[in-house]
């Protein structure tokens, strides 16, 4: 089986490529990185070019079974997503698998990096192919991001608020994609969230349980204080907006999965999703053995 992933350098592809190469698949990752293709898993082949290279695009779809579709987050993902459901519904590969997000057709269409998925959907859907969408949570990994603060400053500091979030780990997302392509794609979408509802506070204390030490939440009052802080480390002003603009929908609405969401999730990867507990468990673990280098204070 020759599976052609888009988006496999990131959390989420990286991790479907590697489990598709596992099970004897002939991957085929798209990269920008010249200096990566002589350095891929084994397993895996590196493909020079990027969504904007239609070509690249139509030979390889036309040359795979399956395709695994994530869209960077970018400022033109309306047009470049159109244009590789274009290039898919042209090529017909057997099965697809499109990564979109959770509530990209209600309360995060209007968030610039969120509102160009919906529309690749409905295009996906119009093509007649085999696919299947995937719409994740926020990551558990997100918070790996954050590790000096939760560490050294005891700051849980992504701003979520306090209705919660259904969060989840980005194994269970590969985990869908990659029986997405054992199983064979029938049209469906799936929600997929880990198993219990997290929100700024909760996320704090259970840090503070996993880690042993006070982790109190940042809080989420002052969201101009927060884009400072996104563009002190080097994000653009519109993206450090836009990013708000989302953290501000979880605060009004939350993004909660159902019982229903969770039961269809389990059934296409055969287990209960994971838990934030157990990730953070495990992040303890590799940071304990892995400690932050030393603070640096003035003077030294």
């Amino acid at each position: 089986m020759r599976i052609f992933v888009v988006g496999g350098r990131g959390h989420v592809g990286s991790l479907v490529a590697e489990g598709l190469a596992a099970k004897g698949a002939d991957v085929r990752v798209l990269t920008r990185n010249e200096a990566a293709a002589g350095a891929m898993p084994k397993g895996q082949t590196a493909v020079i070019g990027d969504l904007d290279c239609i070509s690249v695009l139509q030979n390889e779809m036309r040359a795979a079974d399956g395709v695994f579709l994530m869209f960077p987050p970018q400022d033109t993902l309306s047009f470049k997503g159109l244009n590789a459901v274009s290039v898919a519904s042209e090529t017909r590969p057997r099965n697809l698998v499109m990564m979109t997000a959770i509530n990209v057709d209600d309360n995060l269409v209007g968030v610039g990096h969120c509102g160009g998925m919906w529309p690749a959907e409905v295009a996906l859907a119009r093509t007649g192919l085999a696919y299947t969408i995937l719409r994740p949570n926020y990551f558990f990994q997100n918070d790996e991001r954050q590790r000096e603060n939760i560490e050294r400053r005891g700051v849980y500091g992504s701003p979520v608020g306090d209705v919660g979030l259904s969060r989840v780990d980005c194994r269970d997302i590969a985990d869908a994609a990659i029986a997405s392509f054992e199983n064979g794609s029938t049209g469906q979408r799936y929600v997929v969230s880990g198993p219990e509802v997290f929100n700024g506070a909760a996320s704090a204390a259970l840090w503070s349980e996993v880690l042993g030490k006070s982790v109190q939440y940042s809080g989420h009052a002052d969201m101009r204080r927060v884009q400072d802080y996104l563009q002190s480390t080097g994000l653009p002003e519109h993206w450090a907006y836009d990013l708000c603009k989302m953290y501000e929908v979880w605060q009004r609405e939350g993004a909660i999965a159902t019982r229903e969401d969770i039961d269809r999730v389990s059934a296409l990867i055969g287990h209960e999703p994971r838990t934030y507990r157990a990730f953070a468990e495990e992040a303890a673990r590799i940071w304990a053995e892995t400690p932050l280098p030393a603070a640096i204070s003035w003077g030294q």
